[in-house]
């Protein structure tokens, strides 16, 4: 990444002094004017000419940060003499702000001028206390229109800050030697490195510091912008050892060079970044590519369609061949996501044919539904219960919200009364009004505790039979379990019984002595 530092050169300067020409072009014929009152008497109609003149200058230069306040009271002095018939007057006043408007500008240049020296110089670590300090009570003097002052002050700063630098501008023209030999030996030196080159050096006889200043870091951008354009060279020829496609990757190399030859950093920087940020994209983007190719060719992923992603893959394969990288990112993205997405539906597919084969949801009624009609009927029941013991505590909190609702209300009541009766803070209707108000809220919580009461009644004896069911249910469960080893028991004991009856002998049993039927009568 190019760090770049844009070139701190000063706006106002050029502008100043094409305000300064404009100003002076105007108002040559008024100076001529002023210069010859000694031969010719100023008439009213000259003299108001001169006011009309200075206002629109005045009036021109109020957006370039000079203070007018003291230039209007001077217009209001020329407007007065010129009221009082004193057209002379008016003419030396004119001529003693112009001076001043002159000095002013001057002034102003200055102070653009030392600010950007002592911010330098505290770039480079340089001692700038003392030229500080003048410079600070200048701007000052400036910003309350003592112009004169200022300037004196500010010509003192800056003669300070130039006796400070001269040992560090020798320092200076050594780096941008350097600086220029290191340019060259990039293989891409021309001639406006130069031209700046003997620039620095004519500021350098004339101690115009702060066009070294600026100068010198135009250099300093420009020797960073010839490291990087090594930079893009070295890192794009090691792609190509590595065989990728670099002819887009030589066109942005090609153009940022071309933007190099007539030092438009602004661009050059735009179009590194944009470079930067393609190649490292290159070796990821081309890892993403194969890893996803191998995943979707994995032996246990066989059989499933992953048609689609392969589709985008293949796209993004595409896009990479051709460098648009950021386009290859993209459709390789897509194909991740879709793959995931096929491999979660089949995987949800498998388990519900598994469980298709394993499992008949009617047949399983069929075989277990005494089993699950009791779990409904004791899951509603467990249901029934906790909701019972949930609506019980509600109803026993609101009886001590209400309680406490009760208590309070009171209290508000006795206040409002004595609000009107002894602090005669409130009158009558507001009293009134309030009163109603609590009372009615008293007997609604008075009408609704006693029916919160009676649920709460209602529910106790609810929850009570619950728990004796609870406990028969216990104990029920205890008989049987008695029951059932008793059973047992006694299948245990009747076992050998039962040994001895089949093994014993086989014979008949005596035939009991048969009565002989009652002969009937004869008739």
């Amino acid at each position: 990444m190019i760090k770049q530092k844009k070139n701190q050169v000063t706006k106002t300067p050029n502008i100043l002094l094409a305000l300064i020409v404009l100003i002076l072009v105007i108002l040559m014929p008024a100076f001529a004017s002023a210069e010859n009152q000694t031969t010719k008497a100023v008439t009213g109609p000259d003299a108001w000419n001169l006011i009309f003149k200075i206002e629109k200058t005045i009036a021109s230069v109020e957006n370039h940060s000079i203070p007018t306040i003291r230039f209007a009271d001077a217009i209001a002095d020329m407007k007065s003499k010129y009221e009082s018939g004193d057209y002379a007057g008016v003419s030396k006043q004119y001529a003693e702000t112009v001076s001043l408007l002159e000095l002013a500008t001057i002034t102003s240049n200055l102070i653009d001028d030392t600010k950007i020296v002592l911010e330098e110089a505290n770039h480079r670590d340089i001692n700038i206390s003392e030229p500080l300090y003048y410079s600070n009570i200048g701007l000052s003097q400036f910003t309350s229109s003592n112009f004169e002052s200022a300037h004196e002050n500010l010509e003192k700063s800056h003669e300070l800050i130039i006796k400070n630098l001269e040992n560090e501008t020798a320092i200076i023209l050594e780096t941008v030697e350097i600086l220029k030999q290191n340019i060259i030996a990039q293989g891409i030196y021309n001639q406006q490195i130069n031209n700046t080159y003997e620039q620095i050096k004519s500021a350098k006889r004339t101690n115009d510091i702060a066009t070294i200043f600026t100068l010198t870091r135009n250099l300093e951008s420009i020797n960073a912008s010839t490291n990087a354009i090594q930079s893009l060279k070295q890192e794009i020829a090691l792609l190509e050892q590595e065989g990728y496609s670099t002819k887009r990757l030589n066109e942005n190399l090609a153009e940022i060079e071309s933007y190099f030859e007539v030092l438009d950093t602004e661009e050059l920087l735009a179009v590194y970044n944009t470079t930067t940020t393609m190649m490292q994209l290159i070796r990821p983007l081309a890892q993403g590519i194969s890893s996803t190719e191998a995943s979707l060719l994995a032996p246990e992923l066989a059989g499933i369609d992953f048609s689609q992603a392969t589709y985008y893959l293949n796209l993004s394969k595409n896009e990479f061949n051709f460098e648009n990288y950021e386009r290859s990112e993209e459709l390789l993205k897509k194909a991740k996501e879709l793959k995931q997405k096929t491999e979660q539906e089949h995987l949800f597919q498998s388990i519900v044919n598994k469980a298709k084969m394993k499992f008949n949801i009617l047949e399983a009624i069929k075989n277990n539904w005494l089993a699950i009609l009791l779990v409904i009927i004791i899951g509603g029941s467990v249901l029934i219960i906790v909701l019972l013991f949930i609506k019980h505590e509600r109803l026993k909190s609101r009886i001590v919200k209400l309680d406490n609702e009760h208590k309070i209300t009171i209290d508000m009541m006795k206040k409002n009364q004595s609000d009107y009766y002894k602090e005669k803070t409130i009158d009558k209707e507001t009293y009134k009004t309030q009163q109603d108000d609590f009372e009615k809220r008293i007997y609604e919580i008075q009408d609704e505790i006693p029916l919160l009461h009676i649920k709460v009644e209602k529910n106790d004896e609810m929850i009570k039979n619950i728990k004796n069911i609870k406990n028969k249910v216990i104990k029920g469960k205890i008989f049987w379990d008695g029951m059932q080893k008793l059973q047992k028991a006694l299948k245990a004991s009747d076992r050998p019984h039962n040994n001895m009856q089949k093994n014993a002998p086989q014979g008949k049993e005596p035939e009991a002595k048969k009565e002989k039927p009652a002969e009937k009568p004869h008739e």
